[in-house]
């Protein structure tokens, strides 16, 4: 499929649809422009908070021309039509939506959306239409994030740390709860290596959910951050100080 529609001569995104089970990001990028690296992602927290799991280590694979792809999103719920087995609908709540395109952005899947644009609600507004989440997912470096530490919090293993790099050597920095408690999750600058923040430095921290600068830190940083919740940061590093 891929050597014929490369002999059509037009510019066509060939996506191929192997679910993660083999492995496609170990072999499949010759072939096609994205592959889904998960199983079918539904309109629950359960099923989103298992297709971040799958792609939290494989960001090295995914770049320009072939992308790790995490399947639809859900963002809004998709309806409620009769025979659909969720217990509310939409299917998860407004933050578990901002958490579920968060993490999208950040491993820099395709954005493709399953829900009914033509009838956009606020919780599809505010996600959907998010410009510097949008600008983010588009960053021209394009290279994927994952996972690049956990939190010690006291549910264990439910507090993480995700990153991306940004061609404007700024850092796209996730804090992830997925568990089922509030919980403070602290950065250490460190994660990112000596080569990016040095002592004398200081690094502007902005939360893009709250579209507001939070302030200048210079180790580390530590936002509370809900049951399913993120907080989506961008850094950037200060002038040297003298």
């Amino acid at each position: 499929m891929s050597q014929a529609l490369n002999k059509t001569g037009r510019r066509i995104a060939f996506e191929s649809c192997e679910w993660g089970v083999d492995d496609p990001w170990t072999w499949i990028r010759a072939y096609t422009n994205a592959w889904r690296a998960t199983g079918d992602h539904h309109d629950n927290w359960a099923s989103t908070a298992g297709v971040i799991d799958q792609v939290a280590n494989i960001a090295q694979y995914s770049g320009p021309g072939g992308w790790n792809y995490m399947d639809f999103l859900m963002t809004g719920g998709q309806g409620c039509s009769n025979g659909q087995a969720y217990s509310h609908c939409p299917g998860m709540t407004d933050n578990e939506y901002r958490t579920e395109f968060t993490m999208w952005v950040v491993a820099a899947s395709p954005l493709i959306v399953a829900t009914d644009v033509r009838n956009m609600t606020s919780i599809m507004k505010e996600v959907l239409l998010h410009k510097e989440l949008l600008a983010i997912h588009q960053d021209t470096l394009g290279q994927a994030g994952g996972r690049v530490g956990t939190w010690n919090c006291s549910e264990s293993g439910m507090c993480e740390i995700w990153a991306r790099p940004l061609e404007s050597g700024q850092k796209f920095a996730v804090l992830y709860n997925k568990g089922t408690a509030n919980h403070s999750i602290t950065l250490d600058f460190s994660i990112f290596g000596k080569g990016w923040v040095s002592a004398s430095q200081r690094v502007n921290v902005r939360d893009l959910w709250a579209k507001q600068d939070v302030g200048t830190f210079t180790k580390a940083y530590t936002g509370e951050v809900v049951s399913h919740g993120v907080q989506a940061l961008l850094l950037t590093l200060n002038p040297i100080m003298t």
